[in-house]
């Protein structure tokens, strides 16, 4: 849906380029992928909400899947870690 404050969305309403698009935790590309999968920042957060099959080997096979489930219970685990991370990261960034 591209409604998100990663820079990833946030740097194509300014034209930013794609370089710039950083995690400001790691500095690599602030992309979903990343934030979903990489990004140490959620390590904790990853490991308690987010299925261990979906984050063993991450590829984006499984995050098609996972984003695509049924399953009210893993819906409501990815929302509540995308809910987390966010309030994390929002912390991170104004520290």
């Amino acid at each position: 849906m591209a409604s998100h404050r990663l820079h990833i969305e946030t740097g194509r309403w300014t034209s930013t380029d794609l370089t710039d698009r950083t995690c400001p935790y790691c500095n690599t590309l602030g992309n979903e992928f990343h934030f979903l999968f990489e990004c140490n920042l959620y390590n904790e957060l990853r490991a308690k909400y987010l299925p261990n099959f979906y984050t063993s080997n991450p590829n984006m096979v499984k995050t098609n899947e996972m984003m695509m489930t049924n399953d009210p219970a893993v819906i409501r685990n990815i929302a509540t870690y995308i809910y987390k991370s966010f309030e994390l990261r929002e912390n991170f960034v104004n520290s």
